[in-house]
């Protein structure tokens, strides 16, 4: 059985390019990261050399990454049982202001997926009555859609719901309760 090994290893900014990929046996691969983990000391050579040479166990090696990477990114080493073990004791509980503040902070910045954003337009939509100029009434749940498809401005909109406006281009609104 053959091994990929890559000649510089990705930890050290090597690629998966086929010009640094080399195929070794199992012992060929164990020697080779030997020979980099005493030519430059790195932690991640030593770990393939004896996990690849059998005196050290698949879960020793993920311990040991996970010691290195520290606690706050040690969750990213657990099994998919423990992640929902640990989600389900969640379950429930209250978060204190401090916590949701520096939840808050972490996802400043971040752009949201399309599909995420229709899903919280979905889930914040309101249903609304709305009067066309010429008296029909229209019952629809997401007004920035449907204002959009009508060529209407959906600020305006929302302000005539609110009674701050008594109607945009002859149409009125009003929320459904």
């Amino acid at each position: 059985m053959k091994h990929r090994h890559h000649i510089i290893p990705k930890h050290m900014g090597g690629s998966d390019d086929p010009s640094n990929i080399v195929k070794l046996t199992i012992k060929e691969h164990a020697l080779a990261h030997k020979k980099l983990y005493e030519t430059y000391g790195k932690k991640e050579d030593y770990l393939a050399w004896k996990g690849l040479s059998g005196n050290i166990s698949k879960e020793e090696i993920l311990k040991q990454l996970a010691s290195e990477m520290g606690k706050r990114n040690a969750h990213h080493m657990h099994t998919k049982a423990a992640i929902e073990k640990m989600r389900k004791s969640k379950m429930g509980t209250k978060l204190t202001k401090e916590h949701k503040d520096k939840i808050s902070k972490s996802l400043m910045g971040r752009v949201p997926s399309f599909a995420h954003r229709q899903k919280t337009a979905m889930k914040l939509a309101m249903n609304f009555i709305v009067e066309t100029p010429q008296g029909q009434k229209i019952e629809i749940t997401n007004l920035r859609e449907w204002a959009t498809k009508n060529r209407l401005d959906q600020g305006n909109l929302t302000k005539v719901a609110q009674g701050k406006l008594k109607q945009h281009k002859g149409y009125k609104v009003s929320y459904k309760y």
